[in-house]
């Protein structure tokens, strides 16, 4: 499945050596193989994101980046 249908604060990688896939909070302080179900706990104290905004990770830049498919606005800000 796609990066963006993690729950908030989650990014997968995969894993070459064993051919599969992990995931692993923003800040690299909670890793699994088990896919998540629940916003992840370096994001857990945030409130949700407002309706229409989905959380991405871009990987060249390795930070996280908000996009609202309504409006088409992009952001490197949490929007509130």
């Amino acid at each position: 499945p796609p990066p963006e249908s993690l729950p908030e604060g989650w990014c997968s990688t995969y894993d070459a050596a064993s051919r599969r896939t992990y995931y692993h909070d923003e800040d690299g302080s909670h890793v699994t193989w088990a896919r998540p179900t629940e916003r992840a706990p370096s994001v857990a104290h945030l409130p949700p994101l407002p309706p229409g905004w989905r959380r991405h990770f871009d990987a060249a830049r390795g930070c996280v980046y908000y996009h609202n498919a309504a409006s088409d606005a992009t952001t490197w800000d949490r929007p509130s």
